[in-house]
Formats: structure tokens, C-alpha cells, sequence
């Protein structure tokens, strides 16, 4: 966080990582880099989680992990980070086992949130991916977010895509 503006790396090793306490990502430009699906986040903790959140203004990186909620808490949370310019990138994640959800975009009206080569499976009480619009949005106002999912594959989930208060969302594949 105190690298802010240089695009800082945070490389995660091959392994598996057990997470006891929500990863928080914080306002920032930062790269959380794994080493493909072989790097690991797993959720051990009793908390209310997610295994991680992601905060704002933010213009953060997540690539080559595999983030597991392991059934008792959600993936992947994305708040307060609906700021002109804000943006979320995913690449070659893996997003399992989320309680509620593997990834949750909450109150979006001008974050630009794009998602690659994208696996989300196992998400069995809820919704896998939950995408939710902001106030103007919700409000049937103009907006530049949005979130764009290209070439991922879903499996196990029992909805996987829950899209709500106008929210714009792409999946191609």
C-alpha cells in the first residue's frame, strides 16, 4: 500500500495457504500474483469472512490464484470501490467454494471490472458470481461500470450468475 502509483507485486509462491483472517487488498494499484491454480488460498478461519476483499479507489490485480472458501465463507467481496477509474482485474483465477458467493461486485456504478480465463465452481447455498448496480444505476441512470467475463467455465453452482439494480455484466466465451 505504501508503493501506491508503481503497480507493486505481491507474488504468492506455489502452495497451499491456509487464511485464518479476511486478505484485505487495499486502496492501491497492487498485484496479487500466484503461481497459476497451484498457489492456493484456502480458508481455515471461524470468521464471518471473505478470504478476501477488495477495497477503493482501487486498481487492483488478482492473477493466478486459487481462492477456496472452503464452504463456510465467500471468495472474493469488491466494495467501496465504485470510483471514476477505479478497476478490478481478474486473471487465470480460480474461485471455489464460496459460502454465498465466489465473487461478489456489490454497489457498482463506475468500476470496470473485467475477469479472465476464469474458473467458478461449487458455490451450492447461493449464487456464484452476484453482481449488484449502484444508486445511479439502480436509479435507471447512465453508468460506465460494468463487469466483463470472458472464457470462464462454471460447474456445481446452483445459480451462477445473480445480476441485480441494473447492473451491466458480459459473459462470453
Amino acid at each position: 500500500a505504501r508503493q501506491k502509483g508503481t503497480r507493486p507485486v505481491v507474488h504468492i509462491p506455489f502452495g497451499d495457504y491456509p487464511i485464518a483472517d479476511t486478505l484485505m487488498i487495499p486502496v492501491s494499484d497492487i498485484q496479487l500474483v500466484g503461481d497459476g491454480g497451484r498457489t492456493r488460498l484456502l480458508w481455515t478461519g471461524s470468521g464471518a469472512g471473505p478470504v478476501l476483499r477488495v477495497l477503493g479507489p482501487s486498481k487492483a490485480t488478482l492473477r493466478d490464484l486459487a481462492i477456496d472458501g472452503t464452504g463456510r465463507v465467500d471468495g472474493v467481496v469488491v466494495e467501496k470501490v465504485d470510483q471514476m477509474g477505479a478497476r478490478v482485474y481478474l486473471d487465470q483465477a480460480q474461485l471455489l467454494s464460496g459460502k454465498q458467493t465466489n465473487l461478489f461486485v456489490n454497489g457498482l456504478d463506475d468500476t470496470y471490472v473485467q475477469v479472465e480465463d476464469v474458473g467458478y465452481a461449487y458455490s451450492s447455498e447461493a449464487v456464484s458470481i452476484k453482481v449488484t448496480g449502484g444508486p445511479r444505476l439502480r436509479a435507471g441512470l447512465p453508468s460506465a461500470g460494468r463487469v466483463n467475463i470472458f472464457s470462464g467455465a462454471s460447474s456445481g453452482n446452483r445459480i451462477s450468475y445473480d445480476v441485480s439494480d441494473g447492473a451491466k455484466v458480459l459473459v462470453r466465451d
